[in-house]
């Protein structure tokens, strides 16, 4: 169950803001590939409805059901979910919504992820890439769009600021770690890093332009706290958007910040 607010943005001005709520259960089947991996198989079935919370009154409330079959594919041999110094990470899925498994409408979407760290001493570099599409420029539920913003997903500009049926994102970071850690309950690892980031998202697929990539990047401090991975941040995008950040990771949440 998950409540998700998205923003519309046409021309770089929001023209309206939408409250989203989405409940689906799942099944699926899978197995672990050896250490390194895993391949999952499996249908969902929910639902869900977008209403207007800023914005012309007069635009509609929407109500949409979802069924779907779904595959994912997972690769990773990260030593670190947070911040990793060894190793690569690839995961692919798909998602093929139809009408004869219950849902409002067919519509297939694909997404892709890269990640790649390397270490010298105390000194680490990541890179990374996503990619993701609606073959047919088609969603069910707007939280199926892909979005942008936020730290180290185009740093600086409000998260999920943009929003669409396409998205590419390519990013660089860098970090030194500037506390070796112990242990006592306050004394933990600590990294002072950079990124810069390039991408954008677009309404469809013939809307995608390389040329209209938005520049971002950011200077943050993290460590490694009892509680989970913790982030203090600033970053700045093309177009002068700035933002701050403090994120505190659920280590209960089984994701990657990178």
């Amino acid at each position: 169950y998950e409540l998700q607010t998205l923003q519309v943005v046409e021309d770089g001005r929001r023209v309206a803001r939408y409250r989203t709520r989405e409940s689906e259960a799942a099944f699926a089947v899978g197995a672990e590939l050896s250490n390194w991996g895993e391949v999952r198989l499996g249908l969902a079935r929910g639902d869900g409805s977008a209403d207007v919370l800023v914005g012309d009154p007069g635009l509609p409330r929407r109500e949409f059901d979802l069924g779907a079959g779904f595959l994912r594919l997972g690769y990773d041999r990260l030593d670190s979910a947070y911040f990793p110094r060894h190793g690569q990470a690839i995961s692919v899925g798909w998602r093929a919504e139809r009408e004869g498994l219950g849902s409002s409408e067919d519509a297939d979407i694909v997404q892709a992820e890269w990640l790649a760290a390397r270490s010298h001493k105390r000194y680490s570099a990541v890179v990374g890439m996503e990619w993701g599409s609606a073959l047919d420029d088609r969603v069910v539920s707007p939280q199926q769009l892909f979005t942008l913003g936020g730290f180290l997903k185009l740093s600086g500009l409000p998260s999920d600021a943009i929003a669409g049926t396409q998205y590419g994102l390519a990013r660089a970071i860098a970090f030194r770690r500037v506390s070796r850690g112990g242990t006592g309950f306050f004394e933990f690892p600590a990294y002072l890093g950079v990124s810069l980031e390039a991408g954008n998202a677009w309404a469809t697929r013939d809307d995608v332009d390389w040329g209209d990539l938005v520049m971002a990047g950011s200077l943050f401090l993290g460590a490694e706290s009892p509680l989970g991975p913790v982030y203090l941040a600033a970053g700045l995008s093309e177009g002068g958007a700035a933002g701050f950040y403090l994120l505190l990771v659920n280590i209960l949440g089984g994701k990657r910040l990178l």
